[in-house]
């Protein structure tokens, strides 16, 4: 290799960094480092691992494979720390470590594989997203942070700290790492689940639970993680016996999550879930979440329609918040007034200011210590439509705000969206009959039907498919007659051949005015 500096930095691309360019990279953690030179030289990913080829003679390998030995001998964090993991070649000289890095080893890097390995390294370049999928997959996710072997480390890697201390601070490591893990692969949610003789920990992606690799000697740190969390939520950790609920404000490089927390006891510890919220920094749309160009055509004349609510519903995790997000960038004329109701932000309707000019976003709020302050989704609700709105978002309904809300659509506030769980289109309607009572309001059964069917228009219900989400049934609302709410079902995911059933003239002619046209093999009704 070339001469490079003391941080592995050969000198060529060093002398093209200003002095603050290269200071904020001597500071800044081995994995951090290829994205801040990547910015610093305006190069993109393969660009600069060209360039690092180039200039200390080490070949690129796309897609290394794990060594398996390798791991054996090479401590996890030193992997983690120093974002370097074996690769095997096929017709390697035997006895040699072959090592991948997004960047060239520096110094201190050397001697850590020199301390724990007698095989003469090879070194090569991988991009840095592979090495780190490699290491967690491998070692797992926050190895580094737990590693047993720490404090065997050369004195360039670790601080002498007492035993206590070290620990506190692995945990507090760990938990960082599958936070951030969780945020870098888009995770909604982040489950702490204790079994027999071990933590198991999940991210929700898309939908789907996904279990997340981890070091082997987890399980004697499980009481100090799930501490951890709880400290971090300001629950009381002594409690144990009751569910609790909190919120975290984590702080994932320029990135502010706001972190719904809740735990419940099971048998053999206590469970934690992490809702991950404020992710979005960029608006979706139908074509990213997977909606196929008939769903999407079909979506948009429903929110067109100038009449009524449009419930938004489905299983927990198929993604409702997500598709209500991409169906406000279908609605981003800035000539309306759009208020939004969240019990806490995940629309990120505050984010895009280009399209949302005019909006103003409410969320509850949780009493204080002395009982006080407390502002919850029906206030709200109430003061938003004072507040003459053109469209009333309610990120989810879920207790008595449902009654205000469908009082309020009931009157005149139209083209308004929200979202409710439900496993299918039809239950929503049980659901909000359920809510309406929560309210006390001591309505008979018929009334409450009708004012349903005076409020909501359409039911858009969406589950996830094989990784993507799908709009499964769409439920046009058309009146109520006693204990029953009477709709027909304008779409169903099962029946593509003649997707659109029973679909009223009233609605046809409606929806002919925006444009619509009838796809072959539609069926109407009278």
């Amino acid at each position: 290799m070339l001469t490079a500096d003391q941080h592995g930095l050969p000198r060529a691309l060093a002398e093209r960094l200003g002095d603050e360019a290269r200071a904020a990279f001597a500071e800044a953690p081995r994995e951090a480092r290829f994205r801040l030179l990547a910015q610093a030289l305006n190069l993109d990913e393969a660009a600069l691992l060209a360039e690092l080829a180039r200039l200390t003679g080490l070949e690129v390998l796309a897609e290394p494979a794990i060594d398996a030995e390798g791991l054996k001998v090479l401590p996890a964090r030193i992997a983690a720390e120093a974002q370097v993991v074996p690769t095997i070649l096929a017709g390697a000289p035997e006895g040699r470590l072959n090592l991948v890095t997004a960047l060239p080893p520096d110094a201190a890097t050397m001697d850590w594989v020199a301390t724990f390995t007698p095989r003469r390294p090879k070194w090569f370049l991988a991009p840095p997203e592979r090495v780190a999928q490699l290491i967690n997959e491998n070692y797992g996710v926050g190895s580094g942070s737990l590693d047993d072997e720490g404090q065997d480390l050369p004195v360039q890697a670790e601080a002498a700290t007492d035993g206590e201390a070290d620990q506190d601070a692995a945990v507090v490591r760990f938990v960082t790492d599958v936070l951030s893990q969780g945020v870098a692969e888009g995770a909604t949610d982040v489950h702490f689940e204790p079994q027999e003789g071990h933590l198991r920990i999940r991210y929700r992606i898309d939908g789907l639970l996904v279990a997340v690799p981890l070091p082997e000697n987890l399980a004697r740190f499980q009481d100090a993680i799930i501490s951890r969390l709880k400290i971090m939520a300001r629950l009381n950790i002594s409690e144990r016996r009751l569910p609790q609920d909190g919120r975290i404000n984590f702080r994932d490089g320029k990135n502010v999550l706001d972190i719904r927390v809740s735990t419940i006891p099971t048998i053999y510890a206590e469970s934690v879930s992490l809702r991950l919220l404020n992710q979005r920094k960029e608006a979706y749309d139908m074509d990213r979440i997977g909606m196929s160009p008939d769903e999407q055509a079909l979506v948009r004349k429903v929110l067109d329609y100038p009449h009524g609510i449009i419930l938004v519903t489905g299983p927990t995790g198929s993604g409702k918040s997500t598709s209500l997000n991409a169906f406000l960038r279908e609605i981003n004329s800035p000539e309306l007034r759009i208020v939004t109701i969240e019990d806490a932000f995940e629309l990120g309707i505050e984010h895009f200011e280009a399209s949302h000019p005019d909006h103003d976003a409410l969320q509850a709020r949780a009493a204080n210590i002395e009982g006080q302050g407390e502002i919850n989704m029906s206030d709200l609700t109430r003061m938003a439509l004072r507040m003459d709105p053109d469209r009333v978002i309610v990120g989810e309904v879920r207790g008595a705000e449902a009654f205000p809300m469908l009082l309020a659509m009931s009157q005149g506030n139209n083209g308004s969206m929200c979202t409710l769980h439900a496993d299918s289109a039809r239950s929503t309607f049980p659901k909000l009959l359920a809510y309406v009572s929560m309210a006390s309001m001591g309505l008979p059964t018929d009334t409450v039907n009708l004012l349903v069917a005076s409020a909501i228009h359409f039911v858009v219900h969406i589950q996830n498919i094989d990784g993507r989400r799908r709009v499964t049934s769409i439920i046009e609302v058309t009146d109520a007659e006693g204990s029953s709410i009477i709709s027909n079902e304008v779409f169903s995911y099962s029946h593509p051949e003649s997707a659109f059933m029973a679909l009223r003239a009233q609605t046809s002619e409606v929806l002919s005015e925006f444009g619509f046209q009838r796809p072959t093999g539609m069926s109407w009704s009278a």
